[in-house]
Parts: structure tokens; sequence; C-alpha cells
């Protein structure tokens, strides 16, 4: 059977992360994801002409699956109160931060180039901002002013965290400290959650 376009996408996402993982991204190149498929040159140029496009899509892919399996479906569908749907939003945050995969390692990746390719730096400010918009949208937090400027503060210490646990080593010690980390979140959430006396 033909594979659809979203089929072919994920394949080459797939040959990304693997060669992106392995060869690290600066050495990647168009030829070593191609092999990996089993679409022709013209097949996959047809898609991206850059790795840097197949990581950008990747980024996004798993940004969007992150808002909408991890908090839409568990928090949205499960619960109604507002505190217990910011439990459940804390469980996949804190998840997120502790535990190393092989997506957040090519998050990690991707973050390393911020500092050196303004390409990269803005499709990140994208993303964090399609993650607080859906994470406002989740807790009724209204995103201006001093409450921006907060969210603004917890994504970069979300992702900071992320990015030092998937490079540095004893991914463990965090884990142990979970807790201490959603004292801490959970703490200005609810603080991001009161509405403001007019």
């Amino acid at each position: 059977m033909r594979k659809t376009s979203e089929e072919r996408k994920k394949e080459i996402w797939q040959a990304g992360k693997e060669v992106f993982l392995e060869k690290g991204y600066d050495k990647a190149t168009m030829e070593d994801i191609i092999s990996r498929t089993s679409l022709s040159k013209g097949g996959l140029y047809h898609y991206y002409r850059r790795p840097k496009d197949i990581l950008f899509d990747i980024m996004r892919y798993h940004n969007e699956a992150y808002l909408e399996i991890d908090i839409n479906q568990k928090i949205l569908q499960e619960e109604t109160c507002p505190h217990k749907q910011l439990d459940k939003l804390l469980d996949a945050i804190i998840d997120k931060m502790c535990r190393p995969t092989p997506e957040r390692k090519l998050f990690a990746i991707f973050m390393s180039l911020i500092p050196f390719d303004p390409e990269v730096e803005a499709e990140y400010k994208q993303l964090q901002q399609s993650f607080l918009k859906g994470l406002c949208h989740r807790l009724a937090i209204e995103n201006k002013g001093d409450k921006h400027q907060q969210l603004l503060f917890m994504s970069r210490w979300i992702n900071g965290v992320t990015f030092f646990q998937n490079i540095l080593p004893e991914p463990d010690r965090l884990m142990r400290n979970k807790d201490s980390l959603r004292k801490m979140m959970k703490e200005e959430l609810m603080l991001l959650m009161q509405k403001e006396e007019v």
C-alpha cells in the first residue's frame, strides 16, 4: 500500500532523529537521512531541503503531541476540578523534565543551537508560545502583564532543567528530588491561577 504524505514525513523524522542522535546535528547530511528511509532523493527533497527543516518539524510534532495527549486527554477528560487538573498537569511536566528519552535528547541538541542560529532561536520562541497558549487555556490563566513574564520564566526554567537532565550524567538525581520540583512549581502555578481583583 502506498504511504500517505504524513507517513512519509514520519519516516523521515524517524530517520532524522536517528542520524542526529548518532552523528550529531552538525555532522548530519541529507544523504545520511535518505539512506535510512525508503524514499528516493527526489522523494525526500519533495518534503525537506535541509536537515534543519526536519529537526524543526520533529520539534513541532512533539510539542503538539505533548500538549494534546499528555495535557488534554489526561487532564480535561479525566478531571473537572481546577486543582486536580493542576496536579495532573504537574505529573506530565515533571515526567517531561525528569525522564530522559531520545526525543528529549534531541530537544537538548535543538536548545544547544539557539545561541548560534537566529532561525533556531525564532523556532524556539514559536514553540514556547504554543506551549504557553495551551497551558494558559487549560488552567484559565491570562497570559499578559506580570503573569506573562512569570509564565515565560517558568517555561524557560522547565526547558533549562529538561536540557541539563538530558546532557548530564546521573539522571536519577533529579527523579529523587521530583517532589521538591513539584512543590515549587505548584506554588507558582497556583499564584498564576488566582483571579486578579478588580
